[in-house]
């Protein structure tokens, strides 16, 4: 969601700039508004997240272990032989 609101910022730049002619003045009265939309919205889930989880008695979030998954070891070696299997071709 951060990259879509700093796409959609930088869009409203290009937008205002060709189709409007706002000018770098003009620009520079808006960052606040960009950086509000782009880094303030986003930030808000998170913040509500880690607030409630130490208000609350039962934690929201939880470990974050995974263990039907394969070693690290075998992982890595299985990329390793995928790896030289596509540059045989």
């Amino acid at each position: 969601m951060l990259i879509f609101n700093q796409v959609f910022c930088m869009a409203t730049n290009v937008f205002l700039v060709f189709w409007r002619g706002y000018d770098a003045i003009q620009l520079r009265h808006l960052e606040k508004w960009y950086l509000l939309l782009a880094y303030g919205v986003p930030a808000i889930p998170p913040l509500v997240y880690v607030i409630l989880d130490h208000v609350w008695a039962a934690p929201i979030m939880g470990p974050a272990t995974v263990s039907h998954l394969k070693p690290l070891r075998e992982i890595s070696s299985n990329c390793i032989a995928l790896v030289l299997d596509l540059i045989r071709f």
